[in-house]
Order: structure tokens, then sequence, then C-alpha cells
């Protein structure tokens, strides 16, 4: 139980400090939640990889207007050293849905490896 719990810690502080980054339009500040190979899909669009192109998707959705104001957890759970979450995303454009893919680690933090975005 302890590690689950490290698990959903973990996530909402990633959770929290991500809407902040986002709140300040720091795009790579955003990426940090990623891992380096993480992939991005977003609808209607080719997937993004690596946290140079996440970024640059960030830039354009911060540039095109959007803000987030929260992340609700609906769902997480990890073995080992792979967890999933889903989250709905409160912004000014509605609420969505995300799904989220994180490993963790060589120093035990948890990241983000892959991240589907549903409207």
């Amino acid at each position: 139980m302890i590690e689950a719990a490290t698990f959903r810690n973990q996530l909402d502080a990633l959770s929290i400090k991500f809407v902040a980054d986002f709140a300040r339009r720091e795009p790579q500040a955003c990426s940090e939640a990623y891992t380096e190979d993480a992939v991005l899909m977003l609808p209607g669009a080719a997937p993004v990889r690596g946290r140079t192109e996440i970024a640059a998707a960030f830039q354009a959705g911060m540039d095109a207007g959007r803000e987030i104001h929260g992340l609700t957890t609906t769902r997480a759970e990890n073995d080992g050293s792979i967890g999933y979450a889903v989250q709905t995303v409160h912004g000014n454009q509605g609420d969505g849905t995300v799904m989220l893919a994180l490993r963790q680690d060589s120093d035990g933090a948890w990241l983000v490896c892959c991240q589907a975005v549903m409207r």
C-alpha cells in the first residue's frame, strides 16, 4: 500500500506542477513531466514524440489561447514501475479526458511516457 500511495502522491504533485507551469505559459517546464521518449497523442494530429516536440505542442496550444485550470484524477493504478491514470482536464475550452501511461525512472520519480487526449 505504501508504494501505491507514493504513486498517487507523485501523480498529484506532477499534475499540480503541470497546471501551474501551463498557467505561467512555460511549455518547457510542462514537458519535464514527460520522459525523454514520451509520446503525446492529440485528437486529429500525428503523435508528438519527445520533450522538445511536446513543449512545442504545448506552446502552440498556449498561443491558440488554451488554458488549463485543473486536473481531476478519476482512476490511477500502478504495478511495479508502470502505472496509468485517467484524468479530467478542466479548461477554458470545456472539460476533456486524458489517459496517461507513467513510468518510474531510476531515481523513483514517476513521469508520463504516453498520453492520449480525448475530447
